[in-house]
């Protein structure tokens, strides 16, 4: 049987193109952004909506990926008009799932609690709508690299049963965590679990990165031309208190032919396990 792996698709072109190049690819689920890098969302009029939803109804997972340019960190703001607007919309499209960076600010604690404050406040106004908060490359002032990040923002929500987490691996090594090590890796497995628990873990985000283990700077690449390797990834991936759970590829500006062989190369590696 076929593991469950998705793409991330750029949505610089019409939610049609888009929709498209997912049944080209036979893509059981994808993800996307819906507010391009200018900051403008994306345009969409009453017959684009209608066909959209129409064509993701096979789809039972659809994950949006919230702007960059979303702070949750920061405690200044009590309001959030750019997310509340991408949750709407999503809502409108029929995405399930929607990722969010936890956010920077100078305030660690503050930080927290302004993060906590916000995810709070969309849950309870959502229905429809998943929330998973990632794991992120950078260090201070970012929250979210140290898994222990995470764990703080997840002690303070109120129905913390209601918040997944999507584990980048480009980003866990770029922070510090040495995927590429069989002992490290083995150690990050387990304290995902432990701080996490595997049941909250929604999404993996199967990337290979260009960066080195520790550099905070997040380049992602195409599978098995970074500094993990494939070796490394297929194993965290394939570990059994992870196998569970879907994945999806990041991958840079690269052909449609490359995507394709790049989804075939992680797929191949449950081909490999099973027999």
């Amino acid at each position: 049987m076929n593991h469950v792996i998705g793409l991330h698709l750029r949505s610089n072109q019409s939610l049609h193109d888009l929709i498209e190049k997912a049944l080209r690819l036979n893509l059981p689920f994808f993800q996307c952004f819906l507010r391009q890098q200018s900051g403008n969302m994306i345009v969409v009029n009453k017959e684009e909506l209608a066909s959209f939803r129409t064509a993701c109804q096979h789809y039972p997972h659809l994950f949006v990926h919230g702007s960059y340019r979303i702070n949750l960190a920061d405690p200044t703001v009590n309001n959030h008009p750019a997310l509340k607007q991408e949750i709407y919309w999503a809502e409108k499209l029929g995405f399930t799932h929607m990722i969010i960076h936890p956010g920077a600010t100078s305030d660690y604690r503050a930080g927290i609690d302004a993060i906590a404050r916000a995810l709070n406040s969309i849950i309870r106004s959502s229905t429809t709508l998943q929330f998973v908060v990632e794991n992120v490359a950078f260090a201070s002032p970012s929250i979210g690299g140290d898994i222990a990040d995470l764990q703080n923002i997840k002690n303070k929500l109120d129905n913390p049963e209601r918040l997944g987490f999507c584990v980048d691996t480009a980003h866990a090594y770029a922070f510090g965590y040495n995927l590429a090590d069989e002992r490290a890796r083995k150690e990050y497995i387990q304290a995902i679990g432990q701080v996490l628990g595997f049941d909250r873990i929604t999404l993996i985000h199967i990337n290979d990165t260009q960066s080195m283990v520790g550099s905070r700077h997040d380049i992602h690449c195409r599978m098995g031309s970074g500094t993990i390797g494939v070796e490394a990834l297929k194993q965290f991936v394939l570990d059994p208190r992870m196998a569970h759970i879907p994945l999806l590829l990041e991958l840079p500006a690269i052909s449609e032919q490359e995507e394709e062989q790049d989804l075939i190369t992680v797929q191949s590696w449950y081909h490999t396990k099973q027999e």
